[in-house]
């Protein structure tokens, strides 16, 4: 099933880090953050990645070029017919990545449009590339399929990001510091999807290619396409566990 990694946005919440590179660049212990989202969808058995990239794209064009010259021990033959020879192997052997040019002012829409002349069957997976989750990925398409939806995605309730006071006329009788899911459902960015076509006449004209991922979603509610919601923990890229 493949994979589609929304990797174009500009990062402006993350400014001192993104200033010079994509926010799906910024590194986790070592790695890429998208590389961490990869390897997650792949423990899964889902190793073929439409990226959809915009902002700052050529530098995880170079990432994925160079992704064996980074990571193998190698020999080098110099002279005038050089050779270059890889000693070990990697457990990424056998990912596709397709790395699609969407534009840096594409909206969702736009990039989702483009994605999907890569993506043979009905049935396709969606995240942000800037997200890490421990939800269940083929529990999710299990739930999806069995419950007939034309979308599903993972919700979560946020933490609190202000300490909450209680109030008793002029009297503080409570405090409570940043207490932990009290708000609403927010979508945790981990989407299952179907019926292609469908999605693709809704962004094929030029309204749907300035909608953001959002917009989208409440269309398909607005047009009688049901959407299934699953409570999974969401560990953001720039926030805590939710």
């Amino acid at each position: 099933m493949k994979v589609v990694i929304l990797c174009g946005g500009l990062g402006t919440r993350l400014r001192e880090e993104t200033e010079f590179r994509p926010k799906p660049m910024v590194p986790i212990g070592g790695r890429p953050i998208l590389w961490h989202i990869m390897k997650y969808y792949a423990h899964f058995g889902h190793k073929e990645f439409v990226l959809c990239l915009g902002f700052k794209g050529e530098m995880i064009k170079d990432y994925f070029r160079q992704y064996n010259w980074n990571t193998s021990d190698i020999t080098l033959t110099l002279g005038r017919n050089p050779k270059i020879r890889y000693h070990s192997s990697h457990e990424e052997e056998d990912w596709t990545v397709t790395l699609l040019d969407t534009g840096e002012a594409t909206h969702t829409g736009g990039r989702l449009q483009r994605a999907m002349s890569f993506i043979e069957d009905d049935t396709f997976l969606m995240t942000y590339g800037d997200g890490l989750t421990n939800s269940d990925i083929n529990g999710s398409i299990e739930f999806h399929k069995e419950h007939g939806a034309t979308g599903t995605l993972t919700a979560v309730k946020p933490g609190g990001r202000f300490g909450e006071l209680s109030l008793s006329e002029e009297n503080v009788t409570a405090f409570a510091e940043k207490p932990d899911k009290e708000g609403g459902f927010v979508s945790g960015g981990y989407f299952g999807a179907e019926l292609v076509e469908r999605l693709l006449r809704l962004v094929d004209h030029a309204f749907g290619m300035i909608l953001g991922l959002d917009q989208l979603l409440a269309l398909l509610v607005i047009g009688g396409m049901h959407l299934s919601i699953l409570d999974h923990l969401l560990d953001l890229g720039v926030g805590k566990t939710a």
